[in-house]
């Protein structure tokens, strides 16, 4: 790039960032947009980008005010994020920062270039959304998924680009169990404001696998609201009960799927006050629990994903 100066930079139509330090020694191009940090930095926190500044032979025509340009293949906005990450200690905190941008910058970046506390970090974050485990789905924070955007399909994509095939099975899932048919064959809108789409066998396997959840929920997960079992010491009290708690489910539209149905992990049960006798109860319980279990180990094979064994030993790797 033959240009000596910022302003000739300027002139050439790039974008000097606010991560512009005047005494930086290294310019950063990504896009349009231009980064002046510091070497030192960047060499420190990642061996990549050491290994490649070592490598590097000087060419005066990639020169500017004396610092040599470096280009970097991404996107403008994830390199801004991943500079101030390592420049501004406080940029990002996984448990103060809300914004998608930034957490799947710090993914996807840190990732790449092997800056292994910001790749670590965003990482947990998003495990604590999409975890292996199914107790930690079942008291997963919900509302950091409002908080930093972090739509199933958002993930989803970030995960096959950047290999993280544990985030995969709970995205799929939540698709399947928010979205309506609509939305999953033409698309959506990410929070970046881009459209995307699932791949046409993917599409297909979500739609299908809506009609296996919705009849698994009822004839597994809530199989006991359907009959009792030979020891129940109420029949006439129990059926009662059990009618009342299935209204109530059709009420809340808890059972619809999609829309205001939470899935099959999603569905409460009042087992503290719920009045069944004591063998419908432990019958009841012991049915509800296993069921929900099996179908979350059986999850990943549903989308034709390796088991949940196979993903763990993944992330050992």
């Amino acid at each position: 790039m033959d240009v000596t100066s910022r302003k000739n930079s300027l002139e050439e139509g790039f974008d000097h960032s606010s991560v512009w330090f005047e005494d930086g020694n290294i310019i950063i191009q990504a896009e349009s947009a231009q980064f002046r940090v510091y070497r030192g930095i960047l060499a420190l926190n990642s061996s990549v980008l050491r290994g490649m500044f070592d490598l590097a032979q000087p060419d005066k025509s990639d020169m500017q005010d004396g610092c040599p340009v470096v280009h970097f293949y991404d996107s403008a906005q994830d390199v801004r994020h991943f500079l101030c990450a390592l420049h501004f200690p406080r940029y990002y905190h996984p448990s103060e920062t809300t914004s998608w941008d930034i957490v799947s910058a710090m993914l996807r970046l840190g990732k790449k270039y092997a800056v292994h506390h910001l790749h670590e970090s965003a990482f947990k974050q998003i495990s604590a959304l999409y975890p292996i485990k199914f107790a930690d789905w079942c008291t997963r924070p919900m509302h950091s998924i409002q908080q930093f955007i972090a739509l199933p399909l958002a993930v989803y994509q970030l995960a096959k680009e950047t290999g993280h095939l544990s985030f995969l099975p709970g995205c799929l899932y939540s698709m399947t169990i928010i979205h309506r048919g609509e939305e999953i064959i033409h698309g959506f809108t990410l929070p970046d404001g881009s459209h995307a789409e699932l791949e046409p066998h993917e599409k297909l396997l979500i739609l299908q696998n809506r009609a296996k959840f919705t009849a698994y929920l009822r004839e597994s997960v809530l199989g006991f609201l359907f009959k009792s079992p030979p020891s129940c010491q109420s029949s006439k009290m129990c059926s009662l009960v059990k009618y009342a708690t299935l209204q109530k489910l059709h009420a809340d539209s808890s059972l619809d799927l999609p829309g205001r149905g939470t899935g099959l992990f999603g569905v409460e049960i009042a087992w503290e006050s719920i009045g069944f006798c004591a063998p419908c109860y432990a019958a009841a319980f012991v049915q509800w629990k296993n069921a929900r279990e099996d179908f979350w180990n059986n999850l990943p094979q549903m989308f034709n994903l390796p088991s949940w064994k196979e993903i763990e030993k993944s992330l050992d790797g």
